[in-house]
């Protein structure tokens, strides 16, 4: 049909957690010439996980605990996808802009609770908003497939019982493209992926209080970074075993910086500080076989 809507509901038991109802409610149009519409509205419900509840890795280099007083989320969504499918000879063209909306209470989230030494806790932020905006692309051929990307996003959160707490947006964006040639000759795949996430802003506590012993915030940045992924693919024995030979964080990525900013405006740096993303360029070889039973 060119219209459809579908309702729904769903039922989450949980014993440790309280048991929830959610409901969701979505709709499609299919117009002409390759145009197509969809919206999506619904409640959400999540409990925490264990990683988010028991989680405690802390070193000389890190510190990072969970947290078993963490409440289970609740909030609505939105989204509305518009979407164009193209064709030239053998061309095909995939375009997509994509806008979302979430507003979560009781938000689980990482958080930085101590900036020196640098200290990572889950935690419940009590209102946590997000809009956004995405554009995907994408271009098919008979050999090789190209795609690319970009979300930009806005971000608040505020926890009620910090009379200093800041519900601004802060913004950020990152873009995703990725390509994948096929050798017909060896009937070998390679793919080569890049995303680059642009700088993040945050309010943390800075550590000092105010007159009346609130604490003061300060915005933190954590700088952007590049990661590039590259793999080749090559099948075996009638397609029975895949053969897979890749490397990952071909930049060598290994932390970024993380700044703060006073609320006057003006930067201090109470000590060296990064943001571990991994640890450097690393290759591996990936077997899949097929029993075909």
């Amino acid at each position: 049909d060119d219209f459809s809507v579908r309702p729904g509901v769903r039922y989450e038991y949980n014993s440790m957690f309280h048991s929830k109802v959610t409901g969701s409610f979505s709709a499609r149009y299919l117009m002409n010439h390759g145009f197509e519409l969809r919206a999506n509205f619904g409640t959400s419900y999540r409990t925490p996980d264990f990683e988010e509840l028991y989680y405690y890795f802390v070193d000389s280099n890190h510190d990072v605990r969970g947290n078993e007083n963490l409440k289970p989320e609740n909030g609505i969504t939105a989204f509305v996808n518009f979407k164009k499918s193209s064709w030239i000879d053998n061309l095909s063209l995939l375009n997509a802009l994509k806008v979302s909306y979430i507003d979560v209470r009781d938000k689980i989230d990482l958080a930085v609770v101590n900036t020196l030494p640098l200290q990572y806790q889950y935690i419940n932020i009590d209102s946590y908003k997000l809009w956004g905006v995405t554009s995907e692309n994408a271009l098919k051929a008979e050999n090789w497939a190209f795609n690319f990307g970009a979300t930009f996003q806005g971000i608040s959160r505020i926890n009620n019982d910090e009379p200093n707490g800041n519900d601004d947006y802060l913004y950020s964006y990152q873009i995703n493209t990725g390509g994948t040639y096929k050798f017909q000759k060896w009937g070998t795949f390679f793919t080569l992926m890049f995303k680059y996430q642009g700088s993040q802003e945050t309010y943390v506590a800075s550590g000092d209080t105010d007159l009346e012993g609130n604490t003061v915030f300060e915005k933190q940045t954590t700088d952007g970074y590049g990661w590039l992924d590259a793999s080749i693919k090559k099948s075996f024995l009638n397609n029975s075993l895949t053969t897979t030979i890749g490397a990952r964080n071909l930049l060598d990525v290994t932390s970024v910086d993380v700044s703060n900013t006073s609320p006057d405006g003006g930067t201090h740096s109470p000590g060296s500080q990064s943001l571990l993303l991994g640890y450097g360029r690393s290759f591996y070889l990936k077997l899949v076989y097929n029993l075909n039973l």
